[in-house]
């Protein structure tokens, strides 16, 4: 008997003496001078049907981008600058205009994007002398849709503090996904720490999140040039679980792999010119992956 207790005894302490598991810090580290880029591919496919017609899309776009940090302040404040080296659609290169376009990001010590610059320079790009097309660009292209995805690539799913073990769980940042004249969906996430975890022939931390989505048709349409050429005057999405997966490299402080799926359907009534057009049902997919670009992709 005393032989038993005298084991159990040397086990509890043996348990006591093991080395905690040590706390998981994820963020991004940046230094003067820092350039790193990213590929983000994003599976599209969507389908509108109406009483007249139905129209589906299946699209694949490609961006590469590359990050350069300008400057860091001694309040840990970062200045981002952001550039454009390829843009395709389907795998086939476009608008060679839009390669090199920059936009500089100032961000807080927590990765919130509170200012971009160069924003305007860029839309002159991309709306050319057409005003028809400068109309729709600016509608559907804002400055807070760069905001929102330079958060979710690089603040989104970062937890306040440090991760103490496997299992542990906190909520996203919230983040929005900007619909232009047809509204836009909240989306707020949860995170789950899963431990370390192998993405290729290396070890990072390993984070899956769900995502629970609601829908906001848009404001009230403007009047004269600020009345939008398509506006939804009532409409109802729902989306199902979204869901996704990501690898970061604490010892780099980089994000290797997001990946992330999100399904919505619904119906709405879209304005424009005079009459209106009932979508009976709409579907959309969207599958997107970040990582870091190879070399031959920059």
């Amino acid at each position: 008997m005393l032989r038993r207790f005298a084991i159990g005894t040397l086990l509890l302490l043996s348990i006591a003496v093991l080395p905690a598991q040590s706390a998981v810090e994820i963020n991004w580290k940046f230094e003067p001078g820092d350039t790193f880029a990213y590929e983000c591919i994003t599976n599209f496919k969507q389908t509108l049907k109406s009483p007249a017609k139905v129209i589906k899309t299946d699209a694949k776009y490609t961006s590469v981008v590359e990050y350069r940090v300008e400057k860091k302040g001694r309040s840990g404040d970062i200045i981002l600058k952001q550039t454009l080296k390829n843009l395709a659609v389907n795998d086939a290169s476009v608008d060679e205009k839009l390669k090199g376009s920059t936009l500089t990001f100032t961000l807080t010590p927590r990765m919130e994007v509170t200012k971009v610059d160069g924003f305007d320079e860029m839309l002159k790009k991309i709306e050319g002398d057409d005003p028809a097309i400068r109309k729709v660009v600016k509608e559907v292209i804002t400055q807070n849709m760069f905001k929102q995805t330079t958060k979710d690539a690089l603040s989104a799913y970062i937890p306040d503090g440090p991760i103490e073990k496997v299992g542990d769980t906190w909520p996203g940042r919230r983040s929005t996904l900007p619909m232009g004249p047809f509204g836009e969906l909240e989306i707020n996430n949860q995170y789950k720490y899963e431990g370390k975890a192998k993405l290729g022939d290396k070890e990072y931390e390993k984070i899956t999140f769900t995502s629970k989505v609601s829908y906001s048709p848009p404001k009230k349409e403007g009047t004269g040039e600020k009345a939008s050429a398509y506006h939804v005057s009532k409409g109802k999405l729902e989306a199902q679980d979204g869901k996704g997966t990501l690898y970061f490299d604490t010892a780099s402080g980089r994000l290797m792999q997001l990946e992330s799926n999100l399904q919505v359907h619904g119906s709405f009534t879209i304005l424009h010119g005079g009459s209106s057009t009932e979508i009976t049902d709409f579907a959309e997919e969207i599958n997107t992956t970040i990582r870091p670009a190879k070399e031959s992709d920059k």
